[in-house]
């Protein structure tokens, strides 16, 4: 049934018809701005090294990465064990061009620890960097592991 035929049987029902259209209409131009502005706002990518490090008595971990781009990275590095729980976070690091940031994690005094370091590019800012996470014995500092490649999650 076409507006026309609408109108003409139930004239009183041409007012909300008209309403009800305005209505939809708008809401629906209101979800396609929304959708527009989500979709051109930049996310957090994680990027996630392979496998985990096995971190021992009387090893530490340092999680680096070094900036290669030529604009500035925003970022937050983390260490997350076989559940995929954070055991050590560091918020809010901004890297500038042809610099690094680095966060350690202490000393292991009992048993041993897999972790999986993990790089978090808020708002998608780092754009090249070279990660890296190396595990070294506490007193002597000579390095156990070492694992530079990260891969983005998804």
């Amino acid at each position: 049934m076409n507006m026309k035929e609408f109108s003409i049987e139930r004239p009183g029902r041409r007012i909300v018809a008209i309403i009800v259209t305005v209505l939809v209409t708008a809401v629906g131009l209101t979800v396609v701005a929304v959708n527009a502005a989500h979709s051109s706002t930049a996310v957090d990518v994680r990027y996630r090294f392979a496998g985990y490090a096995e971190v021992a008595n009387g090893e530490s971990a340092a999680l680096s990465i070094a900036n290669v781009s030529s604009s500035t990275c925003q970022a937050d590095l983390l260490l997350v064990n076989t559940l995929n729980n954070p055991v050590k976070v560091v918020n809010g690091l901004t890297v500038a061009p042809g610099q690094g940031a680095l966060m350690t994690f202490p000393d292991v005094t009992k048993g041993r620890m897999r972790l999986r370091p993990v790089v978090v590019s808020v708002n998608d800012t780092c754009t090249a960097f070279q990660g890296n996470l190396e595990v070294f014995n506490t007193t002597s500092k000579v390095t156990t592991q070492a694992v530079q490649y990260a891969n983005p999650e998804g």
